[in-house]
C-alpha cells in the first residue's frame, strides 16, 4: 500500500501559518512526507509540485526550513 505525502494538500494551510507568524522553523521528513513510502529508497523522488512547494517556501524572508532524513545528503 502506498502511502501519500501530508502535501500539497496541506500548503495552502501551511502558507496561512506561516504568514501569521514572525519568524518560524519548518523541519519536513523526507521519506513519507515530501515523498511516499516506497519499497525501494532510490524511488522515492521528490515531485515537481512538491519541489516547487518547497522553493516557495525557501523564498519566503521570514522562514527557515530544513529536511530531515536518515538518508545520506546525496541520496535525497
Amino acid at each position: 500500500m502506498k502511502s501519500k505525502p501530508f502535501f500539497p494538500a496541506g500548503w495552502r494551510r501551511l502558507q496561512r501559518q506561516i504568514a501569521r507568524a514572525n519568524d518560524s522553523v519548518l523541519l519536513l521528513d523526507y521519506d513519507g512526507t515530501l515523498t511516499p513510502i516506497v519499497r525501494d529508497p532510490s524511488a522515492a523522488l521528490l515531485s515537481k509540485e512538491m519541489r516547487g512547494a518547497l522553493t516557495r517556501l525557501a523564498a519566503q524572508k521570514k522562514e527557515t526550513f530544513g529536511i530531515l532524513s536518515g538518508r545520506k545528503l546525496d541520496q535525497i
